[in-house]
């Protein structure tokens, strides 16, 4: 029995150092719309990859494998990849994978580099092959580069690459006319336009001209007399209310600047009543 726990316990400790490490996370992109994603471990490991709901990402799962410390590396402004995130727990390590739209992909282990190796939208980075992987018999010739003994027959699309192209040495040169529209002057063209250039140029004038009489026409001021009246006119009182009102305000402590303010009355005549008041003896008791 002791020797059995010892076993397990051998076992289990054994398991623990094989744990498998994330070393790196990088994603290159290959294409315009092509990208490989690399996951290198430390040692050989099993993994998964699942779809993430909405089909635009993966999420690859590596079990046995300790926390991720490393930050994925991958292109921000990337046509492929939207964002990548890596992190771990006490028993997965987790890599998830965000992308611009739902390619396919395809995922691979290399065993020699203990690496992961998923190639998201491999469809877009296929090129066509060059003739020289192919033997001479298997590669068709290309009806668009190949010659005829008939020349093909001109069309007005094909005219302005014909002109581009250099001419064979070896082919007739046959005189071709062009028919071509006669040039027409500038001048001539916008001669219709005339009449309506000239009505916007005059209303753009008479624009302008108002606009400097407005910002230029001379102000008429107000004399200090006209404003003495504006004031005065707002309130309408008697000879015997304004003196009455005034001796009041002078008996409370008023000054005589607060109460020509509060009456709208004349400075003058504030203190014409005052004096008067003084002499008649209306305000002695104050």
């Amino acid at each position: 029995m002791r020797s059995l726990v010892l076993l397990l316990l051998c076992l289990s400790l054994a398991t623990l150092c094989q744990a498998v490490e994330v070393l790196s996370v990088v994603a290159d992109d290959l294409g315009a719309e092509t990208n490989r994603l690399s996951i290198r471990l430390s040692a050989p490991a099993q993994y998964s990859i699942q779809a993430i709901a909405g089909g635009k990402g993966f999420l690859v799962v590596i079990p046995n494998a300790e926390a991720v410390s490393v930050a994925p590396a991958y292109r921000r402004l990337s046509r492929v990849i939207d964002t990548i995130k890596a992190w771990g727990d006490s028993r997965n390590a987790y890599v998830e994978v965000l992308m611009m739209a739902d390619y396919p992909y395809t995922h691979q282990w290399l065993a020699g580099q203990y690496q992961i190796e998923v190639m998201i939208n491999p469809v877009a980075s296929r090129t066509v092959t060059p003739a020289t992987t192919l033997p001479p018999a298997a590669v068709e010739p290309s009806p668009v580069l190949t010659r005829t003994a008939t020349p093909p027959e001109r069309t007005a699309e094909s005219e302005p690459s014909d002109s581009l192209s250099s001419p064979d040495p070896l082919s007739p040169v046959t005189a071709t006319s062009k028919v071509r529209p006669p040039h027409t002057p500038l001048r001539q063209k916008l001669k219709p336009y005339a009449p309506y250039f000239l009505a916007g140029f005059g209303v753009l004038l008479l624009l302008a001209l108002l606009w400097l009489y407005l910002h230029f026409r001379p102000r008429r001021k107000s004399t200090g007399a006209e404003k003495e009246n504006l004031e005065g006119s707002t309130l309408m009182l008697d000879t015997q209310t304004k003196t009455r009102m005034v001796h009041r305000l002078v008996e409370q402590g008023w000054t005589a600047r607060e109460i020509d303010r509060e009456l709208k009355l004349s400075p003058k005549e504030v203190e014409h009543i005052i004096a008067l008041g003084q002499i008649s003896g209306y305000g002695g008791h104050h």
